[in-house]
């Protein structure tokens, strides 16, 4: 690795998980199909039996070739203020921000299901990445889940609160609100 991999470590109020956990992903693109340039990745550890949040993971992430943007995404980040970055300073390689979330999702132990809020998006444009590096995801494809899918199912209709587009923020507030649709549908 170019560069020492992002900090890992358990949320501080967050000790570890009972008997099973799931791992919800988000990233932040500059597109929306695969193929895009990936310039977040964050997953947080939870446990719907516990009703909380474990471990969660971040990392930016420099955009290279061959990814690619989409004017209207780079627009849209742009009026959020996510993209360009405020804060500047460098992100790691894609191979590097990959290869250490594959050593945390390693270091968590054996993981029930990876989730994420749309089956269309955090996925189709993760596998391509991790092909393009030569690395292979920690889950399997029959361990990807839906996470906006079980929300439908509780609260037909019924919106989640906005998010920031800041992929541990949303990671942990998608968990949470899966974790409630949990709950309610039993």
């Amino acid at each position: 690795m170019n560069a020492t991999p992002p900090p890992c470590a358990p949320s501080p109020a967050t000790p570890s998980l009972v008997s099973s956990h799931h791992v919800l992903v988000d990233i932040e693109a500059l597109g929306r199909r695969p193929g895009s340039a990936i310039i977040e990745l964050a997953a947080v550890a939870f446990s719907p039996e516990a009703g909380r949040l474990g471990q969660s993971f971040t990392v930016r992430i420099e955009p290279e070739s061959p990814f690619t943007a989409q004017l209207d995404t780079l627009e849209w980040h742009r009026r959020q203020g996510t993209w360009p970055r405020a804060e500047g300073g460098q992100g790691f390689s894609l191979d590097d921000a990959l290869q250490a979330f594959c050593d945390w999702a390693e270091g968590l132990g054996p993981v029930e299901g990876y989730w994420s809020w749309g089956s269309t998006y955090d996925f189709p444009l993760l596998d391509p990445a991790f092909d393009h590096c030569g690395l292979v995801p920690p889950w399997k494809y029959y361990e990807c889940r839906c996470a906006r899918t079980v929300w439908h199912l509780a609260f037909p209709g019924k919106r989640p609160d906005k998010r920031p587009h800041l992929a541990l923020e949303d990671a942990m507030a998608a968990a949470r609100d899966l974790m409630t649709a949990m709950e309610v549908l039993g």
